[in-house]
């Protein structure tokens, strides 16, 4: 029971840390300390094994103890799905707004109010 605990808190770390880090210039290990009831020790070694499996981009600043986050900027893929997630969303939008405007399409794909 409170090895399952454990790797909660620990999961609970890394899906932050995925989540919110790049919402961080730096955070403190005593702050994730505290919000996730996790030692100092635990922080440190779960944080260093993030950077070291290329998880996280982030490097720890030893005179400040703090953990220095990284800005990784999008590579082309990641740009072009984005954009292509941003044009879906948007042909998303405009059929659901014709669909509750009652208009229907005909086989050839032109719209034809009903």
């Amino acid at each position: 029971k409170a090895m399952l605990k454990q790797k909660i808190k620990e999961e609970s770390l890394r899906t932050y840390m995925f989540t919110y880090s790049a919402c961080y210039d730096s955070i403190s290990p005593m702050v994730l300390s505290r919000m996730f009831d996790l030692s100092n020790k635990q922080i440190h070694a779960l944080i260093s094994k993030m950077i070291l499996n290329d998880e996280l981009k982030a490097s720890w600043d030893k005179p400040t103890d703090l953990l220095i986050l990284h800005r990784a900027e999008s590579s082309k893929l990641q740009s072009l799905a984005k954009q292509t997630a941003d044009k879906l969303t948007h042909v998303m939008d405009n059929t659901e707004k014709m669909l509750g405007q009652g208009t229907t399409f005909t086989s050839r794909g032109n719209a034809a109010a009903s």
